[in-house]
């Protein structure tokens, strides 16, 4: 049932939305309602991203939202009990063209007075780290070791569980709200145990809940092999 008033109401059960009434429910904030418009979460861009999580970003904004947001993520499974599949195997990105290198020379200098250990490599440099990458048109790269990838779709589902919050699905047509997998209330502060871990991989979430490459289950041309 939706609740006859609401303090926060969030709309969008991605994982910004589901991250939003999580972190409000931990601060007290008990009068929140998530309405989603599709009949499970995560449907639109959670459901299809393939997970990356980083450091490297061009703007101010962004790289301390980055600096705020990330930590939470290495602290996620011992906070909820619930692994999201958390690696941090770095980003490089390869540039074909001096504009470009120019434009991600400015992004390190600027990730690097915010703190983030960024740096720009020449070609030779990323032929001595990844042998196997086809580099004849590549100038430069930039590469940070912290960046990474989660599982999304098993951190949004976790968030879910223990965030508290009435969660609603709008029902097109009628106009009308339905609850979207449960509706329950949380008074006492969540505990892990009130999250069970999911089988590793997500099986049995809805929508495309594993991060993948793009290149998965194909050859990559950036490879010889």
């Amino acid at each position: 049932m939706l609740p006859p008033t609401a303090d926060v109401v969030i709309i969008g059960g991605g994982v910004m939305g589901v991250s939003t009434a999580y972190h409000l429910a931990r601060r007290g904030c008990r009068r929140v309602v998530l309405l989603e418009k599709h009949p499970f979460l995560g449907a639109e861009a959670t459901g299809k991203c393939a997970g990356g999580i980083r450091y490297q970003f061009s703007t101010e904004i962004n790289i301390r939202l980055s600096q705020l947001s990330l930590p939470m993520l290495e602290r996620f499974e011992a906070e909820t009990g619930q692994a999201i599949d958390l690696r941090w195997p770095g980003y490089l990105f390869l540039l074909d063209n001096a504009a470009d290198l120019a434009i991600f020379r400015r992004n390190v200098a600027l990730q690097n007075r915010l703190g983030v250990p960024s740096v720009i490599l020449a070609a030779d440099d990323v032929r001595a780290r990844v042998p196997l990458l086809r580099l004849d048109d590549i100038v430069g790269a930039a590469w940070h070791a912290g960046d990474g990838l989660a599982d999304p779709g098993l951190g949004r589902w976790c968030m879910r569980r223990h965030g508290g919050v009435p969660i609603l699905s709008l029902a097109f047509g009628s106009g009308s709200l339905r609850p979207l997998l449960s509706a329950w209330s949380m008074p006492e502060p969540c505990q892990p145990s009130h999250c069970a871990p999911l089988p590793a991989g997500g099986q049995g979430l809805p929508g495309n809940t594993k991060g993948r490459a793009a290149c998965r289950g194909k050859k990559c041309p950036r490879t010889r092999a």
